[in-house]
């Protein structure tokens, strides 16, 4: 069923990248502008969310991923595939997403920033560990992350933005008041156009793989956000920042995903296909679960 998969050929450049670490920048600034100072420093006092946060995305999604692997036998491209997406950190897109959902969104950009800094060491080391968990040793070549460059990247796409919006709300609240209801309506479809060009692009290689991974994506996709959902109210983390968490494990760094799998991977037909269908997949599903929370109402003293 997976053979076809080595054949598929997808469109990708280091340009399409820099456009989307500029639109997650946006993302990060516009949540920004519905931030307080207060809230974050709350979230550095009383850090237990933030780290449960960390915790599913260092420890439950690895851990799924690896379980998947041995349950289902799966080739070792998609075994690889898979293994790779659970080792990135979470995307910025998940804070804008915590925002819309009514969930804790300073937690949403906390476990974000610590997870994307953290990568260069942890993303190499979890991935091979899995590997090794999952009896893949050798089959592909040691991956590593340019320190240099994962610190730029956070600091240029994450935490500039994230002190450029706070900066506008603190200096000029008139103005950051305005901006937000626009401002949340454009990045909103910005998300949105991110997944029509994605599909758009690689229409022809997409539909041809669909089908054949849509088990795999979606089961690993509705794993993960069950699972941070389960372990964040099994710790007894607020309502809104068992969203925030829930949302930053279903919302990984695609971008990197894909970036790793043709920098160390030859982009890999079967792995390239993987986290090409999982971009899309992760946006969709987790857009519909934004949207059915951004009408849910939150519990009695929890918003």
């Amino acid at each position: 069923m997976f053979d076809a998969l080595d054949q598929v050929a997808l469109q990708f450049s280091p340009a399409q990248l820099q456009l989307i670490n500029v639109a997650q920048a946006l993302l990060v600034f516009g949540v920004a502008l519905h931030l307080q100072p207060a809230g974050l420093r709350r979230v550095g006092e009383h850090p237990k969310a933030v780290v449960v946060g960390l915790g599913v995305q260092w420890l439950l999604l690895p851990a799924l991923a690896v379980l998947l692997v041995l349950s289902f036998e799966l080739p070792a491209a998609l075994a690889c595939g898979l293994l790779l997406i659970a080792c990135c950190p979470g995307g910025s897109a998940a804070t804008f997403l915590s925002l819309l959902a009514r969930g804790n969104a300073a937690v949403a950009i906390a476990t974000a920033s610590i997870a994307m800094l953290a990568s260069a060491v942890l993303t190499p080391l979890l991935f091979a560990l899995c590997r090794r968990l999952a009896g893949l040793d050798g089959v592909h070549g040691a991956l590593s992350l340019d320190a240099t460059l994962v610190l730029r990247t956070t600091l240029l796409y994450l935490l500039l933005p994230l002190a450029a919006g706070l900066a506008l709300r603190q200096w000029q609240p008139r103005l950051a008041l305005r901006l937000r209801g626009p401002l949340k309506l454009a990045l909103g479809l910005l998300l949105g156009l991110f997944v029509v060009v994605a599909l758009q692009r690689n229409a022809a290689a997409l539909r041809g793989i669909v089908l054949a991974l849509m088990p795999l994506v979606a089961g690993f996709h509705a794993a993960s956000l069950l699972g941070a959902w389960l372990l964040a109210a099994l710790l007894r983390t607020a309502a809104p920042e068992r969203r925030a968490i829930t949302l930053c494990a279903g919302v990984s760094n695609a971008g990197l995903s894909m970036l790793l799998v043709f920098t160390f991977f030859g982009g890999d037909g079967a792995m390239a296909a993987l986290v090409a269908w999982w971009s899309v997949w992760r946006l969709l599903a987790s857009g519909a679960l934004t949207l059915f929370w951004s009408r849910a109402p939150l519990p009695a003293g929890a918003a």
